[in-house]
């Protein structure tokens, strides 16, 4: 077992991203876009939203790019200038183009710490059996949106 620590959790935890939050009471920790485009959210203490905090930006970049609204270079489709998620509490919570180049300069710290690992150790990313992530980022991100974010903006040479 080998451990790491990527310098990524500032961009994971609101910083730098226009409604941003760590994942406390008010955060977006979950998001899902229905078949009429729809956002369906899920609110950290089911309160009001104030921000979206990592875990739910994953799942939103997950959706985007599943939904076809962002393509695999990170850019918005069909003109849209930013996304919103929640306009129910007091402030809207929105997703601008500019969040997802803060998270792919997050998701390549990530990257770059493993091909350092990796290279180190003579190993590949297909040889990986377990990736373990701590803290509550870790616990409550959906794998299904992780994977499907996997090549977003990154090189697939290089994975």
């Amino acid at each position: 077992m080998v451990n790491a620590s990527c310098p990524a959790g500032p961009a994971f935890e609101g910083g730098a991203i226009s409604c941003g939050m760590p994942g406390l009471t008010g955060a977006i920790e979950k998001v899902a876009i229905e078949s009429d485009g729809s956002m369906r959210v899920q609110v950290i203490g089911d309160g009001p939203a104030e921000g979206i905090c990592g875990s739910g930006l994953v799942d939103l970049l997950g959706e985007l790019l599943r939904t076809g609204r962002i393509n695999h270079l990170g850019r918005f489709e069909h003109d849209e200038g930013r996304i919103v998620l929640d306009a129910k509490g007091d402030r809207t919570i929105s997703f601008n183009e500019s969040d997802i180049n803060e998270l792919a300069q997050a998701k390549g710290a990530n990257v770059a710490g493993l091909q350092i690992l990796f290279q180190n150790f003579g190993i590949r990313f297909e040889d990986l059996d377990v990736l373990y992530l701590a803290g509550g980022f870790g616990r409550h991100l959906n794998v299904q949106s992780s994977k499907r974010i996997v090549r977003l903006i990154v090189d697939p040479a290089v994975i």
